[in-house]
This record gives structure tokens, C-alpha cells and sequence, in this order.
């Protein structure tokens, strides 16, 4: 009989960690005179610039390789947690380093898929 007490316990807090994360998750775009602010970014950055080339050890970017670090996060204005495939040749970057210049965080800025490298 104890057993079916508890039950609704578990379920009602199962809820209120999912509405939790859920509300956590989400990014938020807020737009000022400046510009687009996305909240779940940096509030600065280490470094701005274009991608060339992206690989599993790092990216180039502005003609300069910057290496990853083992636990980089890739985020976009959509995504906290995106993969690297949503970086592309010729977006515009935010990045942050660690202690060992690795990059630590990737930020995709927005509307940067419509800047392109011209060949």
C-alpha cells in the first residue's frame, strides 16, 4: 500500500524535472539596437572569424588552425548543443579558449549561413 503512495510522488516530480529542462533548454533571441542577443552563448568571446575548414582535431578559421578541446561544445542560435556539421565554409564564428588555446566553446552567429567565402 505504501508503494502506491509514493507512485504519484515519482511521477509529479518526473513532470517538474522535464518542464525543468525543457525551460532550460530553449534559447531565447533577444533583439537590441546592436544586434541579436542569443542567451545561451558566451558573453564574449576569445575570438571572432570565418570558417575555412572544419575536422575532427579543430578548425581553421581566418587562416589560423585552432585545435578542440576533448569536451568543445558546438552551439548555434537554435542550439545549445549542436554538431559540428552545422558548421560550414564561410559562416561567421565566436569561439572561446581554454588555458591550452583549445577551442572550449564553437558559436555559430546568427544569420551566418548567408555569409559564404568567395573563390
Amino acid at each position: 500500500m505504501e508503494d502506491l503512495k509514493i507512485i504519484p510522488s515519482v511521477v509529479l516530480l518526473l513532470l517538474f524535472s522535464l518542464l525543468m529542462m525543457t525551460s532550460m533548454a530553449s534559447a531565447e533571441l533577444i533583439n537590441t539596437p546592436e544586434g541579436v542577443i542569443i542567451t545561451h552563448y558566451p558573453d564574449k568571446f576569445d575570438g571572432v572569424g570565418t570558417v575555412y575548414s572544419l575536422s575532427d582535431r579543430g578548425i581553421v578559421i581566418d587562416d589560423m588552425f585552432i585545435a578542440f578541446a576533448s569536451n568543445v561544445r558546438f552551439m548555434t542560435p537554435q542550439s545549445g548543443y549542436a554538431s559540428p556539421g552545422s558548421f560550414k565554409q564561410g559562416q561567421k564564428v565566436g569561439y572561446t579558449l581554454n588555458d591550452k588555446k583549445q577551442i572550449t566553446k564553437l558559436c555559430l552567429f546568427f544569420n551566418a549561413e548567408t555569409s559564404r567565402l568567395k573563390n
